[in-house]
């Protein structure tokens, strides 16, 4: 079970229509407009009013500890106080990745936990490393809604196997970010799409696999996240008549099945091989 960290509870009900009160952290602009202007084109400056979070936000009953970590304040996102305390200028250093695992190791999120038992920490990485780049204490946190933030996080490689009950695809999957895939809240979701078809291009086998949080009535929510590092390997049983195997890994910040509409869903990456005939695999 995750661990559960909860620091905030607010009345304010985060939709399109609240009246946000004024932001604490305005009057740090006129000394750092430079890390004011980054940080405001980030989503955490607008954590309580994205279409995502409000979107899965509702499909939970709107439950009020969301706002502790998406709107601490009552503003329409995380403001410079919420993360750096407010007990007046200067404010010490945040230590990380202490201060991001207030929220990031909120319930259902296991973000840091996955981080600290990843290659990027062994490395003496930490969130700042991908999430924070720049110089001169830049507040420009970047993220996979970010254009371009996503490309090359992930490969996908295949190899073939025949045994008694027939041929078997064996699909693995790589990242290289620095914690599990995929990173955020119990709404995000990595899919991957498995097609085989034979010489003719007739579909003869379709599949699909969420990597994320699952839920279910029973036993509530476990997260299926893919770990970083190891990766994961999937068999998957090949039809007689295939002649080729297509898969696609695709990353989904809404909420929901893989058929509701999300604008904002990248590809990561696609693989297309040809299936060896049960001849050639028994050479």
């Amino acid at each position: 079970m995750a661990r559960v960290v909860v620091l905030f509870f607010f009345p304010l009900l985060a939709c399109s229509e609240t009246a946000y009160p004024p932001d604490e952290s305005a009057s740090c602009a006129a000394c750092h407009p430079r890390q004011q202007a980054g940080f405001e084109r980030s989503r955490m400056a607008v954590a309580a009013r994205t279409e995502t979070f409000l979107d899965e936000w509702r499909r939970k009953g709107e439950p009020k500890a969301c706002l502790g970590c998406h709107s601490p304040s009552g503003s329409e996102g995380v403001i410079c106080t919420d993360c750096h305390g407010a007990n007046g200028h200067p404010y010490p250093a945040l230590q990380v990745p202490e201060a991001c695992a207030r929220c990031h190791d909120a319930p259902g999120e296991i973000t840091l936990q996955g981080f600290l038992d990843s290659p990027a920490a062994r490395r003496g990485e930490d969130c700042l490393t991908c999430h924070l780049q720049g110089s001169g204490n830049s507040h420009d946190f970047r993220g996979p809604t970010r254009p371009g933030f996503l490309q090359g996080i992930a490969t996908l490689r295949m190899a073939f196997r025949h045994d008694a009950e027939g041929g078997v695809a064996l699909l693995q999957i790589r990242h290289r970010a620095g914690h599990a895939l995929p990173g955020g809240t119990t709404g995000r979701a990595v899919w991957l799409l498995v097609e085989q078809r034979d010489a003719q291009e007739r579909m003869l086998d379709s599949r699909r696999y969420r990597f994320g949080w699952l839920h279910s009535a029973s036993a509530g929510w476990r997260q299926n996240t893919l770990p970083p590092g190891t990766g994961r390997v999937l068999e998957i049983p090949l039809h007689e008549a295939a002649g080729v195997i297509r898969a696609k890994l695709v990353y989904r910040f809404r909420a929901g099945e893989l058929d509701e509409v999300d604008p904002d869903q990248v590809v990561l990456v696609e693989l297309a091989r040809f299936v060896p005939t049960r001849a050639e695999r028994e050479r």
